[in-house]
């Protein structure tokens, strides 16, 4: 059975050459990427790239994220569709893990899953099912802070958990054949979780399933949305969960980062 990876990307070409090698080090052996990039200009990794697992489209205009995933799942040629964001980690089994939690289900997504911060130098776990009297927020520019959850209305403390409950679609699977009785939204945010929960909503099976072991690693560096873990963990765990190969892949992020600073 084929997957097909499928991540929309914006004047990020810095990121492309990492997210082609996150892909080819999946041990799912039928696979593809599927990338629709609405920059400017052309990505030059992906424009040079000779691979035929690969299917790289530069659209000419600005997109919301809505449509471009849209054009991504009609590119698609697996049965079954998987997320990836071009910055965040996945352990080289993710695809196999995710693709057997997704067993007789139409659609699955991590609801816990690690998170690690360059940003806030802090390592985390943010389960969205359970709240904790107290969640840690890791917004894109600002320092790490502690909201107390346990102060919040019932009604917001609920929409809390819903919120998220649907969302984070860096972490999304689903069989193909959801699309042609789902799409995603015309617009740029919010549109992973409208997907899923009309998905939910229309009768197919929506599963969410926890990592604790090191399959997925959500990275935080300045840029993308507002998280709220419940956990800090101590960052040396960082390496035993995620071995050598998600170690390499951090230090890259760290040149990748010096070097847009300089």
């Amino acid at each position: 059975m084929k997957i097909s990876v499928i991540t929309p990307t914006y004047e990020r070409p810095e990121w492309h050459e990492n997210l082609y090698g996150v892909f080819c080090s999946q041990d799912w052996p039928d696979k593809e990427l599927v990338v629709v990039d609405d920059s400017a200009e052309p990505s030059p990794f992906f424009s040079a790239l000779a691979d035929d697992r690969v299917i790289y489209r530069h659209a000419r205009t600005r997109l919301p994220i809505g449509p471009k995933r849209n054009l991504l799942t009609k590119l698609a040629r697996g049965e079954v569709i998987a997320h990836f964001d071009d910055d965040d980690y996945y352990a080289p089994d993710y695809l196999t893990w995710m693709h057997g939690e997704l067993a007789q289900h139409d659609a699955v997504k991590a609801g816990g899953f690690f998170i690690l911060s360059l940003l806030h130098d802090s390592f985390a776990y943010w389960d969205v099912v359970e709240q904790a009297p107290h969640h840690y927020k890791m917004g894109p520019k600002e320092p790490l802070s502690l909201i107390p959850v346990k102060d919040y209305s019932a009604t917001a403390r609920e929409s809390f958990r819903t919120n998220f409950l649907y969302g984070l679609g860096f972490s999304f699977m689903y069989r193909k054949a959801v699309t042609e009785k789902v799409g995603f939204g015309d617009k740029h945010w919010g549109e992973d979780h409208d997907f899923l929960k009309a998905a939910d909503e229309a009768g197919m099976a929506v599963r969410v399933v926890h990592d604790r072991v090191g399959h997925l690693c959500c990275l935080r560096h300045g840029e993308g949305s507002t998280l709220f873990p419940q956990y800090l963990i101590p960052a040396f765990l960082f390496a035993e969960l995620f071995g050598a190969a998600g170690v390499a892949y951090v230090e890259r992020v760290k040149l990748l980062l010096a070097a847009k600073k300089t």
